[in-house]
């Protein structure tokens, strides 16, 4: 029962899918793979997931379905979904039941859905509709919902009903199988949690999560659902910005992020430490380009092991260098990040202490971030007399200076609270009277680098 689960509100479409591939052939699902990739972007307006076979025309599905949608000759949305419908039905009519199976274990194995969340336009002239389509062999079209005894060879579209003002949101589960009464009632709190977001203008963040945790759930449950998600997310600002007429090449630019308002952006989740790999979804271009089997390598290491640069980069930008508290348990949704991040609306923010967000497989700072901020006036100012920061450089304290003994106290005061030893400390401070404030900010980061102390 592989899941994707997908919502579309009146500013952004997002998309969640397990990975997870298994085997049917013995009549008991057996996990084979976690990281098929179920994911296809078209262009900046349209993600796609799937639920159902692995492969079509001897072709990974992913992959198949990339290549249909970004054939050159498609001059808009409408044409490379009925290409995927007439494509789809040919090559399913060409399946027959493997020798040795019951029927009713073929007709499961061979439902098959391509579910789309995006961007439309209802009629010529009208704005962007968000817009969820199904393309599906075992979903009647007009009775949406209902799966069939048995799977067609033929497939349906189907286009959600457009969302009017007072219709906060639109979501949709697919799977190949019925969920149980028990599964319902999970996908029916989802639901009414989904439009209290949608109707507080709630971060699409904060969707994305609640998709991923049902998601997760159904995999604690079945094991044809997998824990590694994809999760992708489509703003409408940015579909407005594209070419829907498909009549000429595009470029789109994705961005491995939560959700945010400028790009279409796509999250690895991991249901285990990531070693240093974060996979992406296919992107077919409309024009003829196609971009898969994408993937990034994460050099974590080389970030952590010149934490001085950063330093230098961000005191020559300008930037405020100031010790916080961090705060996070390390997971996807809720890394590990300095308090500062939270208590202020800053317009620019670098970790200087290593690493850019702390994942849970790295050791915490071990008395705080050294971090570099940018804000307005107003609120460095108010930083600056903020009892909870103790600010290292701004404007006020150069580079270059030695720090006078008030602010030697408040650092003092610090490191107490933060659990070091008063002979550290002691020892610390006569070394500091020395340093010049730069120089201190690297001292800092240094011990900030140490062995993360027993609590954290």
């Amino acid at each position: 029962m592989t899941l994707v689960l997908t919502c579309v509100t009146h500013n952004h479409a997002i998309q969640v899918s397990d990975r997870r591939l298994v085997d049917l052939s013995t009549g008991t699902p057996v996990p084979v793979e976690d990281d098929q990739n179920k994911a296809v972007l078209f262009g900046s307006i349209m993600t796609f997931g799937y639920t159902g076979l692995a492969k079509i025309e001897n072709k990974k599905t992913d992959i198949w379905l990339t290549e249909v949608l970004s054939d050159p000759a498609h001059r808009s949305l409408k044409d490379a979904i009925e290409a995927v419908r007439d494509r789809a039905t040919c090559y399913f009519r060409s399946i027959r039941r493997p020798r040795g199976w019951q029927q009713s274990r073929f007709q499961i194995a061979k439902r098959h859905a391509f579910v789309g969340a995006g961007w439309i336009k209802q009629s010529a002239g009208a704005t962007l509709s968000p817009t969820v389509i199904l393309i599906s062999n075992y979903q009647a079209g007009n009775k949406h919902g209902h799966l069939l005894a048995e799977a067609n060879n033929e497939f349906e579209i189907w286009l959600s009903p457009e969302l009017k003002k007072s219709d906060k949101c639109f979501f949709l589960l697919t799977g190949q199988q019925p969920v149980s009464a028990e599964d319902k009632m999970y996908v029916r709190e989802l639901n009414r949690n989904l439009k209290r977001c949608a109707s507080k203008d709630v971060s699409p963040k904060t969707i994305l999560s609640l998709l991923s945790v049902i998601i997760r759930r159904f995999a604690a449950r079945y094991k044809t659902v997998g824990n590694n998600l994809m999760a992708v997310s489509l703003p409408k600002a940015t579909a407005e910005r594209g070419n829907l007429s498909l009549g000429e090449k595009q470029a789109t630019l994705i961005v491995s992020s939560l959700p945010v308002n400028g790009a279409p952006t796509f999250l690895y989740i991991p249901a285990e430490q990531n070693k240093g790999i974060e996979y992406g979804p296919n992107v077919a271009f409309p024009g003829g380009n196609r971009l898969t089997d994408y993937r990034i390598t994460k050099v974590s290491q080389q970030i952590h092991s010149s934490p001085i640069n950063p330093l230098r980069e961000a005191v020559s930008a300008g930037f405020i260098i100031v010790l916080s508290e961090w705060t996070g348990t390390g997971t996807w949704f809720d890394k590990r990040r300095a308090v500062i991040t939270d208590h202020y609306q800053l317009s620019g923010f670098v970790d200087v202490t290593g690493a850019p967000s702390w994942p849970r497989e790295e050791p915490c700072p071990h008395y705080g971030n050294v971090v570099a901020v940018k804000g307005e006036p107003e609120i460095i100012n108010k930083l600056e007399k903020d009892p909870n920061y103790v600010v290292i450089m701004s404007s006020t304290y150069v580079p270059q200076e030695l720090p006078d003994d008030p602010w030697i106290d408040k650092l003092k005061r610090w490191l107490i609270d933060h659990g070091m030893s008063t002979v550290e400390i002691e020892t610390f401070i006569k070394e500091l009277r020395a340093l010049n404030r730069l120089q201190i900010a690297k001292k800092l980061i240094a011990i900030m680098k140490g062995p993360a102390i027993s609590q954290h």
